[in-house]
């Protein structure tokens, strides 16, 4: 029960803090790169971005799986962003074991990320990443320590 009023609490800021912004630059080149290669269009060969083409492919890909709309893919990277939220909390029990600093360390992620720039961002996508494979890097350490 107490994990699932965490995870509504998570969600709810998650939501709130990104609902009702206004349209970006970053967002409007990834809307646009992501519809362009929805078009059939491929990215540097019929058109240009200065974003990499992994965040276009992120929102195409949300767009192919939920459909085409901006709340679709504003969902789909609210989603990406609360897994990288989660690993920080992995992260962050691994590092102390103590639950209480591992949600309070999550929780000021989850606010520093959503308040410097808009969910549907590069920064946003990498910041996943980057959690993702540092929590893989600590189990991987972790795992060759033991033997």
């Amino acid at each position: 029960m107490k994990k699932a009023l965490i995870i509504l609490l998570f969600t709810i800021t998650a939501v709130a803090l990104q609902w009702r912004h206004t349209i970006n630059a970053d967002e409007g080149v990834i809307l646009s790169g992501a519809w362009n290669i929805y078009s059939g269009k491929t990215v540097y060969k019929d058109f240009f971005e200065f974003i990499t083409p992994g965040s276009l492919y992120f929102a195409y890909a949300a767009i192919k799986f939920f459909g085409v709309s901006y709340y679709n893919i504003l969902f789909a990277s609210m989603l990406f962003q609360l897994a990288s939220v989660y690993c920080a909390y992995l992260i962050f029990m691994k590092l102390t074991n103590k639950s209480g600093w591992g949600y309070i360390s999550a929780y000021a992620w989850l606010i520093v990320s959503s308040v410097s720039h808009p969910v549907i961002n590069h920064n946003v996508y990498s910041s996943f990443l980057a959690s993702f494979l540092l929590l893989l890097l600590m189990q991987y350490l972790e795992k060759k320590k033991n033997y």
